[in-house]
């Protein structure tokens, strides 16, 4: 996970349920998926240019992703059905939630 990366965001914190620094994703308030990452304040999520979306602790070591190295994904998406989708340059589904 050593590749070059660009800032996607910043990992979803919710102060009044304490910084757990978990990536969620919610409908209506309800979680729907999420990245298991509680406990690591500072973290943030990366896109990076090798197609891995990556959870990042605070000192850079990664406590999750999406094990889609090499794969030119470009774009993370979240589509009208509820699907988080990675997509390739093309439109093509390279990962999905």
């Amino acid at each position: 996970m050593d590749g070059s990366r660009t800032e996607l965001a910043q990992v979803v914190a919710q102060p009044e349920r304490g910084v757990d620094s978990n990536l969620v994703l919610t409908q209506a308030g309800f979680p729907l998926w999420d990245t298991e990452t509680r406990g690591n304040p500072g973290a943030h999520v990366i896109l990076q240019t090798d197609g891995n979306l990556v959870v990042y602790s605070r000192d850079g070591t990664p406590v999750w992703h999406t094990n889609t190295r090499g794969s030119n994904a470009s774009q993370l998406v979240l589509r009208d059905n509820g699907d988080l989708v990675l997509l390739d340059p093309g439109g093509t589904v390279i990962w999905h939630r």
